[in-house]
């Protein structure tokens, strides 16, 4: 049953299907935590690799002049546009896979599309409960190197990079137009923390902090995202922040509607 559902708070507008997409507004308010590392500017310009359905760019485009988003799996494609066209106007979104070669490739979608990869056999790697009722999809890949050059990009302020274990792969064709800051996953098995550690370091980023799953989460204490940035940019956060020690209502707790947390069904 696809829910819309408005933030009490922030007023955006989410579109998603629980059973394929997940708990949307549990998911929405862990993405807010990502400014407690890099305080968003408004004329910043940033890039999600791995769009997914917008939780990360519509949060974004509520603080920043300009939100670029990539998604190459046509069902969270669609999803995406939707959810773009309920909320602001400053976001861009483009139909297409960041990876290590230029061209097309074939993605597993997976039948709960969020965890779609382009790494092969990924199943093997013990998540095969995320394949049942999935497909194969052709999708568009560009480097980074190229995408940035095609787009004319300037300067990119923060990218996001979640892709299910491709992050090693996109990383290796990004040598030019390098991002400020990176907020990156590490909780993919083919693309593991120490070697998205080393490749950024020799890059010339340092790693400002981890943050963690919540008190909810099966991973609960684990860390899921890290955060990098090039080692002459400053460091505007004093203090940094656990995601693990935050505490968000449960589920049961949105459903009772409250106040600070989401509105009703639309």
């Amino acid at each position: 049953m696809i829910k819309t559902i408005e933030t009490r708070i922030d007023r955006v507008i989410l579109t998603f299907d629980p059973q394929k997409d997940g708990w949307i507004p549990h998911q929405y308010e862990e993405t807010k935590q990502y400014s407690s590392f890099y305080p968003l500017q408004r004329d910043w310009t940033m890039v999600d690799v791995g769009g997914w359905i917008g939780l990360w760019a519509t949060w974004a485009a509520l603080h920043v002049d300009r939100v670029i988003a990539l998604e190459p799996v046509s069902y969270t494609f669609q999803r995406l546009k939707e959810n773009i066209h309920h909320n602001r106007g400053n976001m861009i979104i483009q139909k297409l896979a960041i990876g290590k070669k230029t061209g097309t490739a074939e993605m597993d979608v997976t039948g709960l599309p969020s965890a779609s990869t382009l790494i092969p056999g990924a199943w093997n790697y013990g998540a095969e409960f995320l394949y049942e009722g999935g497909s194969k999809e052709t999708v568009n890949v560009k480097t980074w190197d190229d995408w940035v050059y095609d787009e004319q990009l300037e300067k990119i302020h923060l990218m996001n990079m979640d892709i299910e274990g491709g992050e090693l792969g996109a990383l290796d064709g990004m040598t030019t137009m390098l991002p400020e800051r990176i907020s990156i996953a590490i909780y993919h098995i083919p693309s593991p923390f120490h070697l998205i550690f080393q490749t950024l370091h020799e890059k010339g980023y340092v790693l400002d902090g981890l943050a963690y799953y919540d008190r909810h989460a099966k991973n609960r204490g684990k860390p899921h995202s890290a955060f990098f940035r090039l080692k002459d940019i400053p460091f505007q956060t004093p203090e940094l922040y656990e995601m693990g020690e935050y505490e968000l209502p449960t589920k049961e707790e949105a459903d009772a509607g409250l106040p600070f947390y989401w509105g009703e069904s639309l």
